[in-house]
């Protein structure tokens, strides 16, 4: 299926219902099933009735959703760190996310992806879609043993009820960026996915400076990406454009997926406001997205 992530209204601003409304009636104009991941935001409501106001919207709209991150943070300028050595920060995020895997469950989401954690003890942003700060960064072998038993925890938490999944992370060391090469997915648990964020291969794969990155890096992960985010960027930053608005070769990636796979949901993730993008604009780009799905 083709989705849209609720990060194309940003973090802030509306409420998340009214941002699950405003693309479902985007999705109705395109003529395509609406299929919406509900990502990283401000709630704006407590939780019954985020509840309430989506299984509304997924009985009017016949909505499949998805979820990545949390909407529900222990505080508003929190943010997530699996791999934090910080046992307080870990277990807050612990906490985020099975709030998530609740939330999932309450509104018949099938699938959770999230970010496994930085090499750092704290991380915050200051302004939405500047870099992130890490606090100070801590040795690569603690992060990751305590990314894993984060993730193995959530694990067992979801049981069979939700299907959860890692994304791949941009290679960015200065900031403790964890799970980008494609060494680093070797530790992960049998029974988690990755969502493979095309944008984020294609931004390594030119800060490496290394050709059979991307081939590599799907060979590591090979028949585990149940979702994908497509985005495109100019192979300079992370930058969210909407696809074939940039020089990300999707068609190709694409292709080495399906070398392994089924073809997975594609989820488009990119930032109006960032871009000065339209509703047009992303309704044609769900035209354009599930022709690529379909080719």
């Amino acid at each position: 299926m083709i989705g849209v992530s609720t990060i194309f209204y940003g973090y802030g601003g509306e409420p998340i219902v009214t941002k699950i409304r405003k693309i479902a009636e985007i999705f109705k104009q395109a003529g395509y099933p609406p299929f919406i991941q509900i990502g990283a935001a401000d709630p704006r409501a407590g939780y019954d009735q985020v509840v309430r106001g989506a299984i509304e919207l997924k009985e009017t709209y016949e909505i499949k959703y998805s979820l990545h991150q949390s909407v529900w943070l222990p505080s508003k300028d929190f943010y997530i760190n699996l791999a934090s050595s910080i046992e307080e920060i870990r277990k807050k995020s612990l906490w985020a996310l099975k709030r998530s895997i609740d939330f999932a469950r309450d509104i018949e989401a099938k699938r959770l992806s999230f970010h496994a954690g930085y090499a750092t003890n704290t991380v915050t942003q200051e302004e939405e879609f500047l870099p992130v700060t890490p606090s100070e960064l801590i040795p690569l072998g603690a992060a990751y043993r305590n990314s894993i038993a984060s993730i193995e925890e959530l694990l067992d938490y979801a049981g069979d009820d939700v299907q959860l999944s890692v994304e791949n992370f941009n290679y960015r060391p200065e900031r403790g960026y964890l799970f980008s090469l494609p060494k680093d997915f070797a530790v992960l648990p049998k029974k988690i996915g990755v969502i493979l964020n095309a944008g984020h291969v294609y931004y390594c794969r030119m800060k490496l400076k290394d050709r059979n990155y991307q081939k590599q890096l799907i060979d590591s992960i090979a028949g585990r990406v149940f979702e994908m985010h497509v985005n495109d960027n100019d192979g300079s930053e992370d930058q969210h454009m909407l696809v074939a608005h940039g020089k990300v070769p999707l068609r190709n990636i694409l292709k080495d997926v399906l070398r392994h796979q089924k073809m997975p949901d594609l989820i488009i993730e990119s930032h109006k406001k960032r871009h000065g993008y339209s509703d047009d604009d992303l309704k044609n780009n769900i035209a354009f997205v599930a022709k690529l799905g379909n080719a």
